[in-house]
């Protein structure tokens, strides 16, 4: 690589910040009078380092952690598919009892011994309960009497109890055929499940053995240059166009490696829990299908209405719908089975969020190491900002310096300033002997404001 030597001012035009930087290092007299002597490229050499110093910790914060890192991501990616797998077989588990419970559910009420008598819901009356009293004995059914008083409600129609019985008994074939139907997806989920978790296990030692090596290069490389810089303020090694490169290089890199160690370890998990998504998702409608017709059984068990007895078989299939001889079916057609798109959204939901604990991209490692790789391409390009930015001296730094100046000669001639002067130099030579140039400009300035005589 080509060296370049630069003074302070050069090191200034190489490094560099937009807009006008003006000195505010002014904190003690020989700072300030570093800023006045040089127009406030101390200044801005100061800043420089410091924000050099910024972006080399962080370089070197990268390369210790690294292996570290990279480890706990594997451990964190077989973590993310262990409880996605648990989490589907959890989804599996609920839709399982859900149906369990509406079989049972479902056979205990088509197998109860059939009501005495009619049942309505409580408070509920006859029409002829409902008739005022002293009302003529002749008067005809559906006739209303001319006279105030409240106006007759006409009670629910009763449904046929045969009709309700049959509808009891094809409801709870239905729900049996669904707990039944139910084992084969809730098997296959399992072992989805089962052999995600293996696979997870199997790809371990191979994102083991992802090496991290390749990025350590560029790291160093980076981290000698900026030490280099830090070393040698007033020496430089052209750090744009390498620095660039390598920064650019590991900002690619860090996020592809640690993708490709998370990619190792789920990619084929999340194959095999996707597989089971189907069967899971047939499973929780089966289970909410169900739990609906029971639903409509209850309510016709504890209301044997003919309203209540037309929504059980609105719940299921067409073909098993039976109208006895003699009753009249009840208007418009009887709608096939199927389950609300908002319960069938849930059900996704749930499952997605469930296949989102092993998503790569959203591993808290993953997220750090490309915020640490975006870091680092900041930081430097804010260091480029502040070369590019012209230099000038804040006028309170130069009076603070003639100030400053003025009292340490106050009351000082001949060899008591002289002695004065050489204390001063002395200090300057320890503050600015990295960088020669601006030692000499501040000498320089002393000597120029040493009292004469």
């Amino acid at each position: 690589m080509r060296k370049i030597r630069l003074s302070a001012f050069a090191l200034v035009a190489a490094l560099g910040v937009s807009g006008v930087a003006h000195a505010d290092c002014c904190h003690d007299l020989l700072s300030c009078v570093g800023a006045a002597a040089t127009l406030g490229a101390s200044c801005q050499i100061e800043s420089l380092i410091e924000s050099i110093t910024t972006l080399k910790q962080a370089v070197d914060s990268l390369s210790s952690n690294l292996s570290a890192q990279a480890a706990s991501l594997i451990t964190q990616a077989q973590q993310g598919v262990n409880s996605a797998a648990a989490d589907l077989k959890q989804v599996r588990l609920d839709a399982a009892n859900d149906l369990k419970n509406s079989a049972d559910q479902s056979r205990a009420i088509a197998h109860a011994p059939p009501p005495s008598a009619l049942t309505l819901k409580p408070g509920a009356v006859t029409a002829q309960q409902a008739a005022p009293a002293g009302a003529a004995a002749g008067v005809k059914p559906g006739s209303v009497a001319l006279k105030s008083g409240p106006a007759l409600v006409a009670p629910p129609k009763p449904a046929d109890p045969k009709l309700v019985k049959d509808a009891f008994t094809r409801a709870d074939a239905q729900v049996q055929d669904l707990f039944t139907k139910s084992a084969n997806p809730s098997a296959q989920l399992n072992q989805v499940a089962d052999a995600a978790v293996a696979a997870a296990v199997r790809h371990l030692n191979t994102a083991r053995q992802i090496s991290t090596d390749v990025l350590l290069t560029p790291l160093k490389a980076v981290a000698d240059s900026l030490l280099d810089l830090l070393q040698h303020p007033e020496r430089i090694f052209d750090p744009t166009a390498q620095i660039n490169a390598d920064i650019a290089r590991i900002s690619q890199q860090l996020p592809a490696m640690f993708d490709r160690i998370t990619n190792e370890v789920t990619q084929e998990a999340l194959t095999d829990l996707n597989q089971g998504t189907a069967a899971l998702t047939q499973l929780q409608d089966s289970a909410a299908t169900a739990h609906g017709i029971v639903d409509a059984m209850q309510r016709l068990n504890a209301e044997r209405t003919q309203a209540n007895l037309d929504a059980l078989n609105g719940l299921l299939p067409k073909s098993q719908v039976v109208v006895a001889p003699g009753v009249g079916a009840s208007a418009g057609p009887v709608p096939q089975m199927a389950v609300a798109p908002s319960v069938t959204l849930a059900h996704k939901q749930r499952v997605s969020l469930a296949l989102e604990r092993a998503n790569p991209t959203k591993f808290p490692i993953v997220l750090q190491q490309r915020a640490a790789a975006a870091g680092l391409s900041a930081k430097w390009q804010n260091i480029q900002a502040q070369i590019k930015a012209p230099v000038s001296v804040a006028p309170a730094s130069t009076q603070k310096a003639e100030q400053d100046l003025n009292a340490a000669f106050a009351g000082k001639k001949g060899a008591d300033a002289q002695k004065k002067k050489q204390e001063l130099l002395a200090e300057a030579q320890k503050r600015f002997s990295s960088d020669p140039k601006t030692l000499a400009k501040v000498k320089a300035y002393i000597e120029a404001h040493t009292p004469k005589g």
